[in-house]
């Protein structure tokens, strides 16, 4: 009986080693080079700024800016968030005021802006999601066309 009961605390034990290293294991996703942090739930602003904490520079390096320049866009992009390891992510919020006033919609040619599905005009589709004075461009390949030489 004794030897049992020693199986199966050793078993049970063995059950929680596992299950805390398999959770304090980042996902699979985090390049080999990235800084090991580990925050305890997704974060923005001062909030992912203290977070990071002594990390933070690091993670800067990572992406590329400087430890100031990514302060900066913490505290002025509220977009911007830090998830638990560290990895930056953009999150769009919609607005919440279902009450505001809506444009009118196009019904056939001219007037003022359409009206899509997400309570947005058409014409700013690409506005909304751009980032003014952003030194990069992203091609959309709808038809799958294949060009070599992209710049």
């Amino acid at each position: 009986m004794t030897s049992l009961l020693r199986l199966v605390t050793i078993g049970v034990l063995t059950y929680f080693f596992l299950t805390l290293s398999v959770q304090a294991t980042p996902p699979g996703n985090v390049p080999p080079n990235f800084p090991d942090v580990q925050l305890p739930a997704r974060s923005r602003g001062e909030a992912a700024i203290s977070g990071l904490g002594p990390q933070l520079p690091a993670i800067a390096t990572f992406y590329h800016i400087t430890a100031e320049e990514l302060q900066n866009r913490l505290r002025r992009e509220p977009s911007l968030w830090v998830d638990e390891y560290g990895r930056l992510l953009y999150v769009c919020e919609w607005p919440k005021d279902e009450s505001a006033a809506q444009p009118t919609p196009l019904i056939s040619g001219g007037g003022p802006l359409a009206v899509s599905p997400a309570g947005y005009p058409y014409e700013k589709t690409f506005v909304l999601h751009s980032r003014p004075g952003s030194t990069k461009t992203i091609f959309l390949d709808f038809d799958g066309h294949r060009r070599e030489h992209m710049r």
